[in-house]
């Protein structure tokens, strides 16, 4: 019996997959970058061109194929929109000309990710939450290798003009020039701040309605959970009865349930080692209200300082088009919706605020987009990066889930070898 060997299978690369490869890259790419983790630091802003150059090879090799499975017509009012948006910061803030073609890079690249099929955007947002659960797996684990004092020597990292100094173990890092711990660092994997990722795995956790019992998100689940991020937990507390509500479940009892163990879980703790342990020092101390302020503790998301200069600039003219932050006595870690409209104005909170609006018109079903509003405004309040790629990518997801749900198991030929 003759047996002939396709020799040109070993070396001829089918454009279909690669297509679809270069356009995870791309998504992949952009989600990561706003991200900054460090090996994304030597790059900067410019990983905007990184994901363009994936990008256009996926569409220069898509347009050689019989008909293209990947692109259709994007939501032009919100192109035009979020380029209106792009120009008014690139002028506003980018003194420069490379700034500003960095700025309006986002332009094309936004374009790319809007024209995605509804269908192969979906596998590409289940396949960050494959990639993303299966790195932090492994950073992790080498970060409770690192608790029982098994690690590589570390490097030195610093971020920007200083504002953040690690030691870098390569799969994670620490800060070594903040106050995070009492027992432990506070899991902030290869990101800048514990915030930060705890933010990116529970919007990730937000597309994943329904599929919280796969592997890669039950590891998501427990990052967003060691992170010790006060909006981590608030977004995975809202996430979970907005999950259920979405999916028409009762809520009732699964809240008495939660309420239950939440309850055991705060009174376990001022038990335990006489109050003295990570819950107690990481969670419920900075949940006391501050009697000064009559905040609570752990809503540190501005200085003292620079909550005195926003208040002075609100009343002044600058409020309009707004101010650098190098003009503001801004101390450290400051961060949120008022750093935002410092940095924009009330122009660019405006102009920010329609272009959500102009995603959001594609929603047919009231409950997805009631919530995906109630993440996206918890989000603002307490991050203040509505334009992160890491914020759009899954609330673009979401919204495609929800408006093609009916389509989503009839894939395209050709998207389940992404």
């Amino acid at each position: 019996m003759n047996t002939k060997i396709d020799i040109s299978k070993l070396y001829l690369i089918d454009k279909q997959w690669l297509a679809n490869l270069c356009l995870f890259l791309g998504t992949f790419v952009a989600y990561l970058g706003s991200l900054h983790p460090w090996f994304f630091w030597v790059m900067a802003e410019w990983y905007i061109l990184l994901s363009l150059l994936f990008f256009f090879a996926s569409v220069l090799i898509s347009n050689t194929l019989p008909s293209s499975t990947f692109f259709d017509k994007p939501n032009l009012r919100a192109i035009i929109l979020f380029t209106i948006l792009s120009v008014y910061i690139s002028i506003s803030f980018d003194s420069n000309l490379f700034g500003f073609i960095n700025k309006l890079a986002n332009v094309p690249l936004m374009y790319i990710l809007m024209s995605i099929k509804p269908s192969v955007f979906l596998r590409i947002i289940d396949r960050i939450c494959w990639c993303m659960g299966f790195f932090l797996l492994f950073s992790a684990i080498a970060f409770l290798l690192y608790l029982f004092g098994i690690s590589i020597p570390p490097r030195p990292a610093v971020f920007g003009d200083g504002a953040y100094s690690y030691d870098n173990y390569l799969l994670f890092m620490v800060a070594n020039d903040r106050e995070f711990m009492n027992f432990i660092p506070r899991f902030s994997s290869v990101f800048l701040e514990p915030g930060h990722l705890g933010t990116a795995t529970s919007l990730l956790l937000m597309t994943q309605f329904g599929k919280w019992k796969r592997w890669y998100n039950i590891v998501l689940i427990i990052v967003s959970a060691i992170t010790f991020s006060l909006a981590a937990y608030a977004f995975l507390v809202a996430l979970i009865f907005l999950n259920l509500w979405v999916q028409r479940k009762h809520i009732v009892g699964k809240a008495i349930i939660v309420g239950a163990l939440l309850a055991g879980v705060i009174g376990a703790s001022f038990v335990y080692n006489d109050g003295d342990n990570m819950i107690q020092n990481l969670i419920l101390l900075r949940l006391e209200v501050d009697d000064k302020t009559g905040d609570i503790v752990g809503n540190n998301r501005v200085s003292e300082d620079f909550s005195n200069t926003f208040d002075k600039f609100f009343h002044s003219s600058d409020v309009v088009f707004g101010s650098s932050m190098q003009n503001a006595t801004a101390g450290e870690g400051n961060s949120g919706y008022r750093v935002y409209i410092y940095e924009h104005g009330l122009v660019g909170l405006f102009l920010t605020l329609i272009f959500y609006l102009a995603i959001f018109k594609d929603f047919r079903d009231w409950r997805c987009l009631v919530s995906v509003a109630i993440i996206s405004l918890m989000n603002f309040w307490v991050r203040g990066y509505p334009l992160w790629y890491s914020n759009l990518i899954p609330v673009m997801a979401l919204i495609l889930d929800e408006r093609f749900i009916s389509n989503i198991e009839n894939r395209l030929p050709g998207v389940e070898r992404l």
